[in-house]
């Protein structure tokens, strides 16, 4: 059905009008007698298309289109005119308007021209919105896809997440999570609700809901969008752990009984087949969402996974890096104290990796760089010590209990894991 608002000022047009076009099938008419009262119609209402005439007191039909087109209004506009008005025809053309016919004519042969044009009409203006909506949806996930192409940093690839989402849809609430199948827990990355972020310090991981229970839960194992009209009915029939954030920003698991959350979005985070996580997108407003809000947000998920997986691994693999440098750095402060002092020792980290030996210590040991000795286990075994049982980790256990001890040395834990060997004077 297209709505149409009919502006005249001839009541008894108006009415025919309405009436004949009406029973043609199709079409819903809004009368209106004047141009400035369908300028304040036109503030609280939406229309297909506007069919105004040209003669009319107060505003005439162009000056009516200029209106609309200074307020922003892109509502498709048809002209009437009367006949040898082709001057006005063309200004309107001009200014904006989508269409022009010439009054005259009987009923049925005038009356079946202006359904035929409001029709082609209306078509046009929504084929060509659809088609902008197209291309600002590609322009859009083209941006957000280069910014998380180009950065491995997660904070940034969250803002890109956030940025596009709320750009393309409404989103009074965003939650980005990553799934650990390594302890069944589901941990949040990302969280956003109505203009703040969310310290996700305050929302600690939960766990994996039984199969049929839980949202999110169910996504995860099926790797299936959801799309929620009626949220509310089937959270609340889902008995997994779900947290509330109130006005000031703090977490409860409590939900209040006017639950705000009315529609929602869910999306798993696949990698490589793999489900690694979920987006969900909220709105306070029922019915928010529609299939093509699916399908993009489905479109963004796919470099957003890999975006994530990447940049996981990267804070992983810098945080690696950082414990190595300072283990690199103690090192060498270590051994170079003990290298001014002469004191035999073998610094180890405590899963029993040598990091470096003193000089004394290699003189002592007879080693040098060239025996390819890397790990206490094999210094042990190169010194023949009996009864040398259990791991690395155990041995340095029991010596710390006092419930073992090895011949030459003495073993001390230091901080940030780090494992000391002391040698007696003897040599071996």
């Amino acid at each position: 059905m297209i709505r149409v608002l009919l502006v005249d000022d001839e009541p008894n047009l108006l009415e025919l009008s309405k009436d004949y076009m009406e029973s043609m099938g199709g079409l819903d008419i809004i009368v209106v007698d004047s141009a400035p009262t369908a300028l304040d119609i036109l503030e609280n209402e939406q229309f297909d298309i506007i069919v105004s005439d040209y003669q009319m007191p107060e505003l005439d039909g162009i000056e009516f289109l200029k209106k609309l087109r200074s307020n922003g209004d892109d509502t498709p506009f048809i002209l009437f005119t009367g006949r040898g008005r082709e001057e006005v025809a063309i200004k309107a053309l001009n200014l904006g308007a989508d269409f022009y016919i010439q009054k005259g004519g009987t009923a049925p042969v005038q009356f079946g021209e202006l359904k035929n044009a409001i029709v082609q009409v209306v078509d046009r203006a929504h084929a060509t919105r659809e088609l902008e909506k197209r291309n600002r949806e590609l322009r859009m996930l083209y941006e957000a896809n280069k910014v998380m192409s180009y950065t491995l940093d997660l904070q940034t690839i969250y803002s890109a997440i956030h940025h596009f989402i709320k750009e393309m849809m409404e989103c009074d609430a965003l939650i980005v999570t990553r799934y650990s199948r390594e302890d069944d827990l589901i941990h949040c990355l990302y969280a956003w609700h109505e203009g703040e972020p969310i310290d996700i310090e305050k929302l600690p991981p939960i766990p994996l809901a039984p199969p049929g229970e839980g949202i999110q839960s169910e996504t995860i194992r099926t790797g299936e969008s959801v799309l929620l009209k009626d949220f509310v009915d089937k959270a609340r029939k889902s008995s997994n752990v779900r947290y509330f954030v109130d006005d000031d920003g703090n977490v409860h698991e409590d939900i209040p009984e006017e639950e705000p959350t009315q529609s929602a979005l869910i999306v798993p985070l696949k990698h490589e087949g793999v489900v690694i996580g979920v987006i969900q997108v909220f709105s306070e407003r029922t019915d928010s969402y529609t299939d093509d809000d699916l399908r993009l947000l489905e479109s963004l998920s796919v470099h957003a996974a890999s975006a994530i997986t990447n940049g996981i691994l990267y804070q992983q693999s810098s945080l690696e890096a950082e414990g190595r440098r300072q283990a690199e750095e103690i090192s060498t402060a270590l051994l170079q104290a003990f290298e001014e002092c002469g004191e035999t020792v073998i610094l180890s980290d405590r899963v029993g990796r040598i990091l470096s030996a003193s000089s004394p210590a290699l003189e002592v040991l007879g080693l040098d760089e060239s025996n390819g000795i890397e790990t206490l286990e094999e210094l042990l075994n190169a010194l023949d010590i009996e009864n040398l049982e259990g791991t690395m980790e155990d041995i340095l256990d029991r010596c710390e209990n006092g419930e073992c001890s090895l011949p030459l040395m003495e073993i001390m834990k230091l901080d940030r894991g780090y494992v000391l060997l002391k040698m007696g004077e003897k040599t071996v």
